[in-house]
């Protein structure tokens, strides 16, 4: 026959209160702890990686956008330094022009004053000329006054010549 023996069950049943108890406060508890802790451990690094992930897309965007501005600076500045050459080159253009028609335009005159510094020569030797021969052929001394007088007529009317002439071409 089967028997039951009620001290063995009950020692039994208080082995494993006790038992479960020990591991309740031993195992279970500090396990779901070190659990917990982990898993609040692993959404903090989440977190924090998400976190990372989105200063990081965050800093690419802020550096997208800064390489675009500077390339926008660099295209703007050499836009601006070919403005400044051109314009340089378009004042020294214009500059040296402007010289090269005043460097013209002295000589015109250089070349005119000479011009009349030479016929007034020619004139001066031609009248000086003319006196000496008529000197021979008259043979007679002409005082330096007489000269001066003759040469300035011829001279004048020379020139009363020269200016009809003149008017004459440009005409």
């Amino acid at each position: 026959m089967i028997s039951i023996n009620v001290y063995e069950i009950v020692m039994q049943i208080i082995n494993f209160c006790i038992l479960w108890w020990l591991m309740s406060k031993f195992m279970i508890k500090p396990l779901g702890r070190f659990l917990e802790e982990r898993a609040a451990g692993i959404k903090q690094e989440l977190n924090t990686a998400e976190q990372n992930k989105m200063e990081s897309e965050k800093l690419v965007e802020d550096q997208k956008e800064a390489f675009k501005t500077a390339r926008q600076e660099i295209k703007q500045w050499r836009q601006d330094a070919e403005e400044s050459v051109t314009e340089e080159q378009r004042k020294l253009l214009a500059q040296a022009k402007v010289d090269s028609e005043k460097i013209i335009e002295s000589a015109h005159k250089e070349i005119s004053q000479n011009v009349k510094e030479v016929k007034q020569n020619l004139l001066s030797e031609t009248g000086e000329l003319a006196v000496m021969l008529a000197k021979q052929i008259l043979k007679r001394e002409i005082s330096d006054n007489d000269q001066k007088n003759l040469v300035s007529e011829a001279l004048g009317q020379n020139k009363g010549q020269n200016d009809g002439q003149n008017e004459g071409t440009n005409r």
